[in-house]
């Protein structure tokens, strides 16, 4: 079961869905910046580089509903390095 944005997404031709994309990561890095001015503290290069590759996952690739967390299907991701977690959360809606 996808979720409306997934299917939404996969009604779009490659060439919409990566501009869909491109336009999502660019919000992901305004919010990104903008947590780490208001934090006054952090490292913003890795989360930034690490921007387009967690809005593919979150926004094409994984499998996710927001609006239930404990859903038993959903796809678990995880970070090796805490370098780029910054850019997960400005992904969650």
């Amino acid at each position: 079961m996808l979720t409306a944005t997934q299917r939404a997404n996969r009604a779009l031709t490659l060439g919409e869905r990566a501009a869909f994309l491109a336009e999502k990561a660019k919000e992901v890095r305004s919010r990104i910046l903008s947590m780490i001015y208001k934090a006054k503290s952090g490292h913003p290069g890795g989360a930034l580089s690490a921007a387009d590759i967690v809005t593919a996952l979150y926004f094409d690739i994984l499998r996710v509903d927001p609006a239930n967390p404990r859903w038993p299907i959903g796809t678990v991701s995880f970070y090796r390095r805490a370098t780029p977690v910054p850019s997960c959360t400005p992904a969650l809606p």
